[in-house]
């Protein structure tokens, strides 16, 4: 058979626990990781906040990208998968099907951790995940056309500061 080579993701995951920094996966690998995308990534995206560099891995690349530590931020790993998902995707990109799987993926995670997490996302990005956990905690049942709780007089997106995500 020949021999077995450790995956982007071990090698990634050895360099950062050798460095001592924090990987978090980006782009079309958090697409694949959420099983939103089939497609294998050989280029592979992680933000860090150690150095930024490439490593050329056999046929694949491992790419570290510096950021901020309010984008690493997110407590909830399933949830910062489904903001870089969703950033990946951009607005036009995330339709109604992304949204139905996203919905399936982040239940087990629950609406709090949904909306904690958001708070950090770009607001395109925030106002689908906050629609995302009024259908997670209304058991699904959230107008497609005005994306608001079917229950009258709820409001489950609104943060508890008074923020609301403006659309551009």
């Amino acid at each position: 058979m020949g021999q077995l080579y450790p995956s982007l993701e071990e090698i990634a995951r050895k360099i950062a626990e050798k460095e001592r920094v924090v990987i978090r996966p980006t782009g079309s690998y958090a697409l694949n990781k959420l099983g939103l995308s089939t497609q294998v990534p050989t280029k592979v995206v992680y933000l860090t906040n150690g150095s930024p560099r490439a490593i050329r891995i056999g046929k694949g690349t491992l790419t570290f990208k510096s950021t901020t530590p309010k984008r690493l931020a997110a407590k909830n790993d399933t949830v910062f998968l489904a903001i870089q998902a969703l950033i990946e995707l951009g607005e036009k990109g995330t339709t109604d099907k992304i949204i139905e799987s996203l919905c399936t993926i982040l239940q087990r995670e629950g609406p709090a951790a949904v909306r904690e997490d958001a708070r950090l996302a770009p607001n395109h990005v925030a106002k689908t995940l906050y629609l995302i956990a009024d259908k997670l905690e209304n058991n699904d049942r959230v107008s497609s056309i005005t994306g608001k709780p079917a229950q009258t007089g709820h409001r489950t997106s609104q943060r508890p500061d008074g923020y609301e995500p403006k659309s551009r």
